[in-house]
């Protein structure tokens, strides 16, 4: 979320250029900075209108769509999401098993435990107290995430 406010800052410095060019005294450099800066700041508001899309989203939801998660498995103290990512139109999608145990509401101790790219699904399910099978894979889960 942080990143998306620092690209909207960064975008809206076409917007800022504009204003400052009606300073200029030259006539012919007045008009071409508007000309330049306005064709870019055209780029930069339609970059703009995304990301506050996907930012609205985000919040609405209460997850970032391009992380979906797929499935989730309660082991005593700590749950393994399986995700599925979506990075959009240039790339294909993938898949993320993290290991996650709440510290504090809302604060999360996570641990990649298997990633896999150009892959849409996967079979998970628990075998046994910390045992997970993965697409006829067996791996161990530490107890308490990282120790």
């Amino acid at each position: 979320m942080l990143i998306e406010v620092f690209m909207l800052l960064v975008l809206i410095i076409p917007l800022w250029l504009i204003k400052n060019s009606f300073s200029f005294k030259n006539k012919y450099l007045k008009v071409f900075n508007l000309v330049v800066f306005s064709l870019i700041s055209i780029i930069s508001i339609m970059f703009i209108l995304s990301l506050l899309n996907d930012m609205i989203l985000t919040i609405e939801e209460g997850h970032d769509p391009s992380f979906k998660k797929v499935q989730q498995i309660k082991i005593d103290d700590y749950i393994v999401n399986v995700y599925l990512t979506n990075g959009g139109a240039t790339t294909d999608f993938g898949i993320v098993i993290r290991q996650e145990k709440e510290i504090i509401l809302g604060l999360l101790l996570v641990k990649n435990i298997y990633t896999k790219y150009h892959q849409k699904n996967i079979a998970v399910k628990k075998v046994g107290e910390d045992l997970l099978e993965i697409d006829n894979q067996l791996i161990k889960l530490n107890r308490y995430v990282y120790f």
